[in-house]
């Protein structure tokens, strides 16, 4: 009888260690975010540069050179991720492209002087709160 006793108590053990591992695995991801890779590329020598960085912040880099490409970890309140790009270089043309997690969520261009991409990080939209009156 004490096998059997001894055998279940450690394959309970196993299946709680395995339940705290998988829900450590899950939970590290859904509490990291979301990849973003910001990605520009066109014919001008440069361009000013303004993405949606962590904490639902805008960031803008001046008089960068092409190609170019950030990558940033978002939170997952963000839904979100925007890129604009612009170019004072006449005659000049310039593309974006923003990725989540990988797969690309928006495409836009090549247009000359000014593009922007807007894409969804795959994060859910908040629900409404109600007012308390």
């Amino acid at each position: 009888m004490w096998p059997w006793v001894l055998g279940g108590v450690i394959l309970l053990l196993v299946v709680v260690v395995v339940a705290v591992a998988i829900f450590v695995v899950v939970g590290s991801k859904r509490s990291g975010g979301v990849d973003v890779t910001y990605e520009v590329e066109g014919t001008a020598n440069s361009a000013d540069i303004t993405y949606t960085a962590p904490g639902d912040n805008s960031q803008s880099e001046h008089g960068v050179s092409l190609p170019w490409r950030k990558k940033v970890t978002l939170g997952t309140t963000v839904v979100l991720a925007a890129l604009t790009v612009t170019t004072l270089q006449s005659g000049a043309t310039v593309s974006c492209r923003v990725l989540a997690d990988g797969k690309e969520v928006a495409q836009s261009g090549p247009t000359q002087m000014i593009v922007s991409c807007l894409g969804s990080t795959g994060n859910k939209w908040p629900s409404p709160t109600r007012s308390r009156r």
